[in-house]
């Protein structure tokens, strides 16, 4: 599952549970990719979200073009105190490490992050038709200071940590 339908699907769920939420969303919205990844030339992203936004008769997201290393994308981090951060972005280890790194500054105590792409050195074993990520997201993960976070849950290729 990709970034555009994991908004989609934390949108539903802050519905179904009762919450107010505010999605937002950082992206190129391009086939600008990293080392790994693979993307469509001939979708329009942009376009793709909303159109998923307005299937399910969701309140709009935030939408930001960028990437999350240009200043006004840090700066849109940098403004608010965040509940849940999903990271999904370029898997380059450099990338993912500065998405990390700049998102824990921005998530509240007892927040959590989830990390995409990140069990590659975890005893996951992925089925036949998926992974089990890649070695910058996976690099990243067994980076992060147990001190300053606990890991609470592993998903696939997902790993969830909470901000103490």
């Amino acid at each position: 599952m990709g970034l555009f339908q994991t908004l989609t699907l934390f949108s539903l769920l802050g519905i179904k549970l009762g919450f107010k939420t505010e999605i937002h969303g950082i992206s190129p919205f391009s086939s600008s990719g990293d080392n790994v990844s693979k993307y469509l030339e001939k979708l329009n992203y942009y376009d793709d979200v909303n159109r998923n936004f307005e299937y399910f008769q969701l309140p709009p997201p935030v939408l930001h073009s960028g990437f999350s290393t240009d200043a006004s994308m840090i700066n849109e981090i940098r403004n608010n105190q965040w509940d849940l951060i999903f990271i999904d972005g370029n898997h380059d280890y450099e990338i993912a490490a500065h998405d990390f790194k700049l998102c824990s500054e921005c998530i509240k105590k007892g927040g959590l992050i989830v990390l995409d792409d990140a069990a590659l050195y975890t005893n996951y074993k992925p089925p036949l038709y998926s992974t089990a990520g890649h070695p910058g997201p996976s690099q990243v993960a067994s980076e992060i200071d147990p001190n300053y976070f606990d890991e609470i849950l592993s998903v696939g290729h997902n790993r969830v940590f909470m901000k103490k």
